[in-house]
C-alpha cells in the first residue's frame, strides 16, 4: 500500500514533534506534563522506527495512541483546538499508515484508509487533501506536508500564533 511505510510514518512522526513541543509551550503546560507527553512521544517514535511492514501493528498503534491519550488530557482553550486537532490528526495518520501496511489484504487496507480519512477530517477539517488516499498525501515528504498544513492553520490564526510557524 505504501512503498516505504516505516520511513513515511517515521518522517511524519518527526514532523509532529516540533509542533507538539511548540504547542505545549504555547499552552504553558507544566514541565512534568511536558516530560510525560514527550516521553510517550519518544516511545512511540521508537516503536514506529522499529516496526517492519507486514508485521503486527499492535505495539506501534498502542504506543502512538498513548501519546494521543496523554495529549488529549491537556486542557486546551477553544481558540487553540484547531492546532490540537492537527497534532492528533497527524498521530491518527501514523496509526493508519502502520495498520494498513500490517495487512496484505487490499480490502482491509481500503477499509483502514477510509476510516482514517474520515477520522482525520473530523480532527482537522480540510487540513489535508486526500486526492489519492491518506498515503499519497504524505508519501513524498511527510514532515513537509504536515508542516504545510500546520503553517496554513497557524497563519490563518495570526497574532501570537506566528511563533509556531515551522520551517
Amino acid at each position: 500500500m505504501c512503498t516505504n511505510a516505516t520511513k513515511t510514518a517515521a518522517a511524519l512522526m518527526a514532523g509532529i514533534r516540533p509542533t507538539l513541543v511548540s504547542f505545549l509551550a504555547l499552552e504553558n503546560v507544566p514541565a512534568t506534563t511536558v516530560t510525560e507527553v514527550l516521553a510517550a512521544y519518544d516511545a512511540a517514535n521508537t516503536a514506529v522506527a522499529d516496526w517492519v511492514p507486514g508485521s503486527s501493528s499492535q505495539t506501534v498503534v498502542q504506543a502512538v495512541e498513548a501519546v494521543d491519550a496523554v495529549f488529549n488530557t491537556l486542557p486546551v482553550p477553544d481558540s487553540d483546538k484547531a492546532l490540537a486537532g492537527l497534532i492528533t490528526a497527524g498521530l491518527a495518520s501514523v496509526v493508519a499508515i502502520i495498520e494498513a501496511n500490517s495487512t496484505s489484504s487490499p480490502v482491509e487496507q481500503s477499509e483502514i484508509t477510509a476510516r482514517a480519512v474520515t477520522h482525520v477530517n473530523q480532527l482537522a477539517p480540510g487540513a489535508f487533501k486526500y486526492r489519492k488516499g491518506i498515503f499519497a498525501e504524505f508519501q513524498a515528504a511527510p514532515d513537509k506536508q504536515y508542516h504545510n498544513a500546520w503553517n496554513k492553520q497557524v497563519s490563518s490564526m495570526g497574532g501570537k500564533y506566528t511563533v509556531l510557524l515551522q520551517k
